[in-house]
């Protein structure tokens, strides 16, 4: 099941594609939410409007018991954003949030972490 869903979101993810597919499907997609309709138009939007990649998380999922290397955010670098972008992406939070779900932006082009280095790592080893 993790396989097939992993497969159909790179479909309308496509940013998804450029993650080698030895970490690719190996993540766990329980947390990422499948982008449809008006989410995907969102999710594009924003992504157009932060110049950087976004992806759809389910906003009350967070697995904390699965292994780090799980996780897609402790494989891809978080965008910074600035003060503008922050007051976009929180607009934009504030539309999809009554339906459960989060953006996280992930830096454009996309540079790898090593999941041990992550930011989610040291937030991790907190509830391990």
């Amino acid at each position: 099941m993790n396989q097939i869903k992993l497969k159909k979101l790179r479909e309308e993810v496509t940013f998804l594609r450029q993650i080698p597919d030895s970490i690719y499907f190996n993540l766990d997609s329980r947390e990422l939410f499948f982008p449809q309709k008006n989410i995907a138009k969102l999710r594009k939007e924003l992504g157009q409007k932060l110049g950087h990649y976004v992806m759809t998380y389910k906003r009350n999922v967070f697995k904390k018991d699965l292994l780090t290397n799980k996780h897609l955010c402790a494989h891809l670098k978080g965008a910074r954003l600035n003060k503008k972008q922050k007051i976009i992406l929180e607009k934009y939070e504030q539309i999809v949030k009554k339906n459960n779900i989060s953006f996280v932006v992930y830096q454009k082009p996309l540079v790898f972490t090593k999941p041990s280095k992550s930011a989610l790592s040291k937030l991790l080893k907190g509830f391990h």
